[in-house]
């Protein structure tokens, strides 16, 4: 949905900060229609979207493509053939994805 508006990227990347940083239930049609609504899509729509499951078998496949790439939970950094599961502090991501605070 978010693609078709060309905002694919601001709404993941609102979504991931929105669960890790902020604690919001992304799990929730209210909680991503408002994250939604927050980088400009039209809340009845994207609720309408939600609702009936019009992108299903693309989260499905989705789905199917991570469990491939060996992701078993949420959330999972992936960075090459590297996973890091579960929440980590800032040090720990900086590690993983291999770069340092700047001074």
């Amino acid at each position: 949905h978010a693609a078709a508006s060309d905002l694919d990227a601001p709404v993941r990347k609102r979504i991931f900060a929105g669960y890790l940083f902020a604690g919001c239930d992304i799990g929730r049609v209210d909680v991503l229609v408002d994250l939604a609504r927050e980088l400009g899509l039209d809340a009845t729509e994207t609720k309408t979207v939600l609702d009936v499951d019009r992108y299903g078998e693309d989260v499905a496949e989705a789905r199917r493509t991570a469990s491939e790439a060996g992701v078993r939970t949420t959330p999972t950094l992936a960075l090459g053939t590297h996973l890091l599961e579960g929440f980590h502090d800032e040090a720990g991501l900086r590690t993983f994805l291999g770069t340092r605070r700047p001074p």
